[in-house]
């Protein structure tokens, strides 16, 4: 059972930072190239599937990471600090998550039905720089995860 929840928590956070990694590193220089309206058209239609996915393997990754603790290790006290790295990483991947749904994310779309293109564009800057510290942790939680247990973590 271990076996599947360990995959299962690779896969949420392997999806939930490679989406991020096509959002930034991907998509958004491509839509640069569309006029700042359409663009933004586009962006309202991006995000709503962006977060789905993100609140998903939020919700997985979560489940499967503090279960695993308690399950393979019997809890923090006993686990390396790779599972506390990744744990302190998955909280804030969270809390970003979290702050960017309530705050920039809410203001893009509400700029972005009322056509205010210019505040369109500057609440997509706010979403898309929580998302670059995001897919930071994301990746660091990934490093860690892969080669914590291996190097004294």
């Amino acid at each position: 059972m271990h076996h599947l929840a360990i995959a299962l928590h690779v896969l949420s956070v392997a999806a939930w930072t490679g989406g991020l990694f096509l959002l930034l590193v991907v998509l958004r220089p491509a839509l640069l190239a569309v006029e700042p309206a359409e663009r933004m058209t586009l962006w309202a239609r991006i995000l709503p599937r962006a977060f789905t996915v993100s609140w998903a393997s939020a919700a997985l990754a979560l489940v499967t990471g503090f279960g695993l603790t308690f399950s393979l290790y019997g809890g923090f006290a006993v686990a390396g600090m790779h599972v506390h790295l990744m744990a302190g990483l998955g909280l804030m991947m969270t809390g970003v998550l979290v702050w960017t749904y309530l705050r920039p994310l809410k203001r893009f779309e509400l700029a972005e039905e009322s056509a205010d293109v210019a505040g369109a564009e500057r609440a997509l800057g706010a979403v898309l720089a929580w998302q670059w510290a995001t897919l930071a942790f994301g990746a660091a939680a990934l490093v860690i995860g892969g080669v914590g247990a291996y190097i004294g973590f």
